[in-house]
């Protein structure tokens, strides 16, 4: 049976840090090694100044972790993850910084989702 974890705040750039304790505190319980921990906490961060620059009400995190697989889901209400930012270098960097640190990444038009194997 899969353990789901979620945390809502609001989509305030200045909160991001707290979504990162969040994902490492959850990761720890499962006692995943440090490289990889600290490649998904890189890559939430990146999911959640995505959502964060898109605007919107608040920013949730859902990881969903079952048989050492997880999947990582940040998600802005009132914001479209697909939005144009001001910066498309900006944007291109952060995507490629989550495709690299993770397994898999899709992005929908209020979501990243994310999935790692964990070791």
């Amino acid at each position: 049976m899969a353990n789901i974890f979620t945390m809502s705040i609001p989509a305030n750039s200045d909160f991001i840090g707290v979504i990162r304790l969040c994902a490492a505190g959850v990761l720890s319980h499962y006692s995943v090694n440090i490289e990889t921990l600290e490649d998904v906490k890189l890559a939430i961060s990146e999911a959640c100044i995505e959502v964060v620059a898109c605007g919107g009400e608040s920013l949730e995190l859902t990881m969903e972790i079952e048989d050492r697989k997880m999947v990582a889901k940040v998600r802005g209400r009132g914001s479209n993850v697909l939005c144009d930012l001001s910066s498309e270098q900006e944007r291109e960097l952060g995507r490629l910084i989550m495709q690299s640190l993770m397994d898999e990444v899709s992005f929908e038009s209020d979501q990243v989702i994310m999935f790692k194997e964990l070791s």
